[in-house]
């Protein structure tokens, strides 16, 4: 079993918010993954971040933060 570790979710929480900004201020940077869904990770962490952009208005959709952990279980 592994040892919890303290203070991971603010960590991650820390983290997570550093990649949206990164998005917010330029959300072209990241490549284009799956048809017009981009992707990018969150450092130090083994998640992405998937997100649209819907170009003509400029709005930036986050669609899921997603471990890259485990097999998902579709």
């Amino acid at each position: 079993m592994k040892k919890s570790k303290t203070g991971l979710g603010k960590r991650f929480a820390t983290h997570l918010q550093l990649t949206l900004n990164t998005i917010k201020s330029n959300p072209f940077f990241a490549t284009v993954r799956f048809d017009d869904i981009r992707c990018v990770g969150i450092k130090k962490f083994p998640c992405l971040v998937h997100y649209h952009i819907n170009e003509e208005e400029q709005i930036v959709t986050i669609l899921a933060v997603y471990s890259t952990y485990k097999e998902p279980l579709w």
